[in-house]
């Protein structure tokens, strides 16, 4: 199981500590993003059914 991050900045800023947060931690949130870019991301990033997801945005 990895934990992914998906949304804004409020986890985007997590990025700079993922080697401390170790290797089954995926980050593809971005700042700016909103509710719509939830999809891209998580196709970026290969949800997969096992993933612990963390969600962190604004409405569209």
């Amino acid at each position: 199981m990895r934990i992914v991050c998906l949304g804004d900045s409020h986890l985007a800023r997590v990025r700079r500590d993922l080697p401390v947060l170790g290797p089954e931690v995926c980050n593809a949130a971005e700042g700016g993003a909103s509710a719509l870019d939830l999809i891209v991301q998580a196709t970026s990033a290969g949800v997969r059914e096992d993933d612990l997801v963390v969600v962190s945005t604004s409405p569209a």
